[in-house]
């Protein structure tokens, strides 16, 4: 994600502003708390770019598995549940954990 990247890069540059932080460190968090809603958009610019780049999205069937349709939302379902929210929650849960004492300090100031 681009503005963790901003944000790491600004945290380790020479001369770091608290306020600027600040404002980078929210938008972050408030960037990965929409991706978290986005979840079908993600998918389906995944899906367009496998397309272009020729990549198959489908998975090799075996004589035990069910038929490819229920098999991708299946697979779907399982991913979004316990994969992708559970990442993005703890980077949420992390991020905001993480810099509470630099809230608490431009706070008090």
């Amino acid at each position: 994600m681009k503005s963790l990247k901003i944000v790491s890069k600004y945290l380790q540059s020479e001369i770091v502003d608290p306020l600027s932080a600040h404002e980078l460190l929210g938008n972050a968090l408030l960037k990965l708390i929409k991706t978290r809603y986005r979840f079908v958009e993600l998918v389906s610019e995944v899906s367009d770019i496998c397309k272009s780049w020729g990549i198959s999205e489908s998975a090799k069937k075996h004589c035990d598995e069910l038929c490819e349709d229920e098999r991708l939302q299946e697979s779907e379902y399982s991913f979004r549940t316990i994969v992708f929210y559970p990442v993005v929650d703890t980077l949420c849960t992390q991020l905001d954990n993480r810099f509470q004492g630099k809230k608490y300090v431009l706070d008090t100031n």
